[in-house]
């Protein structure tokens, strides 16, 4: 992990109990710049071998992790509140509050993220900027869980994190807030 003032950078990994030969790499900076928070992922492989929604949207929906889909957990310091989003390269999104680790969840007052995607055969680059919710604005540091679901043209899931901290994926982990900004 690197941190610099306002901005940190990350690689995530895949769960060893679920890997995906076509992905050699993701890679996630983050910047935080007033009220916003700007996330990019980078991923390196054969794309082709990885199954990507085939409409575009940008509407908020649920379910996005049961497919390719790139998220992002956050929360203050020593908060057991955080907040889930969820983008997927359709530009669909999708955003919940929790009050603790997978309790109390509901749909979070946020505005429509701004989601721009570049992609090759080799690399898709996908930038999703969200206005903060007024409860991680104040905060002087926001604490960061960066993950992905990467799903084969055959079916096959895999589940990428900067930490793995237990036997099975699990991103709402409080030891997976791995990135400091």
């Amino acid at each position: 992990m690197l941190r610099t003032p306002g901005r940190c950078r990350g690689a995530l990994v895949p769960h060893p109990l679920k890997p995906c030969e076509a992905i050699e790499q993701i890679n996630v900076s983050a910047d935080r710049f007033g009220d916003h928070l700007r996330m990019t992922f980078c991923l390196l492989g054969d794309l082709s071998q990885i199954a990507f929604p085939r409409h575009f949207g940008g509407k908020r929906r649920h379910f996005l992790w049961r497919n390719t889909c790139l998220e992002a957990f956050l929360r203050a310091p020593r908060s057991q509140a955080y907040l889930e989003l969820n983008a997927s390269s359709s530009r669909d999104w999708a955003a919940y509050a929790f009050g603790g680790y997978r309790k109390h969840r509901r749909d979070a007052a946020i505005l429509q993220p701004e989601i721009r995607v570049q992609r090759t055969h080799r690399l898709m680059s996908m930038t999703v900027t969200i206005n903060l919710p007024q409860s991680l604005r104040s905060a002087k540091q926001i604490e960061i869980g960066a993950s992905a679901v990467i799903e084969s043209v055959d079916g096959r899931k895999s589940y990428w994190a900067v930490r793995h901290p237990r036997p099975t994926p699990d991103f709402h982990h409080p030891a997976s807030f791995a990135l400091a900004l």
